[in-house]
C-alpha cells in the first residue's frame, strides 16, 4: 500500500515475545525505505495521559480519527510497509507542524 508522510493509517504491531499482534492507528513520518519498505511511524492513542513530548491532535475529526487523539512521539517506531493495512486520513498542517517540532525535540535535531 502506498503511504504518504503525515498520513494516518491502521498498522499491525507484532509483539516481540509471541506471534500475536494488535491493530493500532499510526502517523507515518517518512517515506518507505529499502526492499521491505520500512517506515517510521508515531503510534496514536485515545488515552488522555501522555508524556510532555507527545502531541495532542487538535483537528482529530478532520484527520479521520474517531476520538480525541494523542500522537505518542515518545514511542516512535519502525514498521515494515506490509504492516500498514488501511488509510484513515491525513494530519492537518497545524498538527503536522506540532508533530515536526516534537520529533525535532525528541531526536535532538
Amino acid at each position: 500500500m502506498p503511504v504518504e508522510p503525515y498520513g494516518i493509517y491502521l498498522a499491525r504491531f507484532q509483539f516481540l515475545d509471541s506471534n500475536t499482534y494488535k491493530i493500532r492507528p499510526v502517523v507515518v513520518v517518512g517515506q518507505p525505505k529499502g526492499p521491505h519498505k520500512i517506515v517510521l511511524a508515531v503510534p496514536l492513542s485515545s488515552k488522555t495521559n501522555h508524556e510532555d513530548i507527545d502531541v495532542i491532535v487538535e483537528d482529530w475529526q478532520a484527520s479521520g480519527l474517531a476520538k480525541p487523539t494523542v500522537a505518542r512521539v515518545h514511542r516512535l517506531t519502525a514498521l515494515l510497509g506490509g504492516n500498514i493495512l488501511e488509510t484513515l486520513g491525513q494530519l492537518d498542517e497545524q498538527d503536522v507542524e506540532s508533530l515536526k517540532r516534537a520529533l525535532r525535540q525528541a531526536l535532538k535535531l
